[in-house]
């Protein structure tokens, strides 16, 4: 009679590695771990598109993988913990690529400056997160900044992206007309 082999947990993997005792995939590993179908018996999102701003702000605040995938997915700790670590490891390296886009997303919103506005301080008017939060409400009339944690970021990002665009051709066109 042959024994199942068993599949080690990602509780199991994070106590092994702490003591060095299994070792951390390489680059060319964890390429080779995508995101996994399912996680804990639920499927996965393609893309972390679908959250909302509230979401994205509180795994941006945080280190913790576990408490990422818990907003993520809304698994428990313990769904997770019993996980096969390969899953696991998987969907971290696929959420980390995905932060990534989603940081060069919001990257496009960042603006060249002149001089003079370097000069007088804008780079101060930098609010992170809330500021985005902030800027939204106001634009959309929204009073209770709650309302705007519940929206998706992708349409926030859409809405700075085109309010971004409008601004720098107002700026060019201001230019233009100035050298005339």
């Amino acid at each position: 009679m042959k024994r199942k082999k068993k599949r080690t947990s990602f509780r199991e993997y994070l106590f092994l590695k702490s003591f060095n005792l299994i070792k951390s995939p390489t680059d060319k590993e964890l390429e080779q771990l995508k995101r996994p179908e399912k996680l804990c018996g639920r499927f996965t999102q393609p893309s972390l598109n679908s959250l909302t701003m509230g979401q994205l702000a509180e795994i941006i605040n945080t280190e913790d993988t576990v408490k990422i995938i818990q907003v993520i997915t809304g698994l428990s700790e313990r769904e997770i913990m019993s996980e096969p670590y390969e899953r696991v490891v998987g969907y971290i390296h696929f959420v980390t690529a995905e932060l990534k886009r989603i940081a060069d997303l919001f990257k496009q919103l960042e603006i060249n400056y002149s001089n003079e506005e370097l000069q007088a301080g804008v780079k101060d008017l930098n609010f992170g997160i809330f500021g985005t939060i902030d800027w939204y409400a106001r634009r959309m009339g929204i009073t209770d900044h709650n309302e705007v944690m519940k929206i998706r970021w992708i349409r926030i990002w859409q809405c700075a992206i085109n309010d971004s665009k409008a601004q720098n051709y107002e700026k060019r066109y201001r230019d233009i007309i100035n050298k005339r």
